[in-house]
């Protein structure tokens, strides 16, 4: 957006000021376009809970503008994955383009997508990870944030949400016995 400078100066005539650098300040601030009674909102859902370790999970991100104001075209999510999802892969919408990256020392995508006017409308994202072999049963919370640049959202405590999974160990035991005897005679020990 555009920049507005507002410049305060001081000085005081006949006084010779013995630093003069510091007589004026500029405050500068990015002005935004207000896009009125527009909303955006995110959800985010998780496929599989609980899950345990090696698991797949898929969340699921649905980012809707519920408001009145203008269509939106530029999007841009954070999604701050637990370190406990391994190889994550974001899977594209079937609609517009997605830009970004993954940071794999922060976990955190950040994904810029483009391309469908968005007034009351909804878009679904997915990505997806795997469960670490080494995870330990734990409650996991994944937090996803959306924003539109330029942009000025009213209602912005909805523009983030927090998924929490169960990571659970499991497993399948079996047991069997044999005593390989078809037959046995009282007093026979049986082993």
């Amino acid at each position: 957006g555009n920049t507005l400078n507002n410049t305060v100066s001081i000085s005081i005539p006949g006084v010779n000021d013995s630093n003069p650098s510091n007589n004026s300040f500029v405050d500068s601030d990015t002005l935004v376009e207000d896009i009125g009674e527009a909303d955006l909102s995110i959800t985010k859902v998780d496929d599989v809970d609980p899950i345990g370790p090696d698991g797949t999970l898929t969340y699921t991100i649905a980012v809707t503008n519920n408001g009145k104001g203008k269509d939106i075209s530029v999007l841009r999510l954070l999604d701050a994955l637990p370190s406990e999802i391994k190889n994550p892969t974001f899977i594209n919408p079937s609609e517009g383009a997605v830009s970004g990256s993954f940071n794999a020392t922060t976990n955190l995508w950040e994904i810029d997508w483009t391309g469908l006017d968005l007034d009351k409308e909804t878009i679904t994202f997915q990505n997806q990870g795997a469960i670490a072999a080494d995870a330990e049963p734990s409650t996991i919370n994944n937090v996803v944030s959306v924003s539109a640049p330029g942009y000025l959202d009213k209602e912005g405590e909805n523009n983030t949400a927090t998924e929490n999974t169960t990571i659970e160990l499991s497993a399948d035991l079996a047991i069997t016995k044999d005593d390989s005897l078809t037959q046995v005679n009282p007093g026979d020990n049986i082993t």
